[in-house]
């Protein structure tokens, strides 16, 4: 009952970025946290199978960039390469894993 509560929370926090300044919340979604071992907040959503923040267009665009390619000049390839994994992850936890 308090995860759904601060799940919620969360995705309620990120929306009201979102409809304020798209591009900071997109910011705020792959900051790198010193005082969480420099994750973002994508990864923790990830590893607490948070699939509804996940879903948030917010990641969605996130994923997509990356999926595509588009990333900015300033992106780490290190931050890169750990939201992958993080993808990857989530992908093996789903029961659906779309066919290519």
């Amino acid at each position: 009952m308090l995860r759904s509560f601060y799940e919620s929370l969360a995705i309620g926090i990120l929306s009201e970025c979102y409809s304020s300044d798209q591009r900071r919340a997109t910011l705020l979604a792959v900051r790198q946290m010193t005082n969480y071992g420099r994750t973002t907040l994508l990864e923790l959503a990830v590893r607490a199978n948070n699939n509804e923040f996940v879903a948030h267009t917010v990641c969605q665009n996130v994923l997509t960039v990356i999926w595509f390619g588009q990333l900015e000049d300033d992106n780490s390839k290190r931050r890169v390469r750990r939201t992958c994994c993080s993808i990857e992850a989530l992908r093996e936890r789903t029961e659906y894993v779309p066919q290519l």
